[in-house]
């Protein structure tokens, strides 16, 4: 199975910076200790920083320009973007992990079993 998970808020590996972060941080190291495929995909960043999460690295390449908790702060002409990057997380994945579901652009994950992030 292959679960892709994606935040709305900044992901910095190790370094928890509240529950939400702590609980996504338990999922991630728990699916993988079952062995499941788990890939994490958070807000990009105006530096570059390789952060992991376990074995997991955190993919920075969403197109949200906000700050959490509303990033849909996103100039239109980004949206096209931000659509292509979900398709393929989509077709990559079997399920999607929506944590801090705040989603806007669902559409692209209709064929795939969404779970949100239970402390929504």
């Amino acid at each position: 199975m292959k679960i892709a998970c994606l935040s709305l808020a900044q992901l910095y590996g190790e370094f928890v910076l509240g529950g939400s972060q702590k609980v996504l941080n338990d999922i991630i190291l728990g699916l993988r200790k079952n062995n499941i495929q788990v890939r994490v995909f958070s807000p990009k960043e105006n530096f570059q920083s390789n952060d992991f999460i376990g074995d997991v690295k955190i993919e920075k390449i969403l197109n949200l320009s906000g700050s959490f908790p509303s990033p849909f702060e996103i100039p239109l002409y980004d949206f096209q973007e931000l659509e292509i990057t979900l398709n393929k997380i989509a077709r990559w994945a079997d399920r999607i992990y929506l944590h801090g579901d705040g989603w806007i652009l669902r559409e692209q994950f209709l064929d795939k079993p969404i779970i949100s992030g239970i402390h929504d």
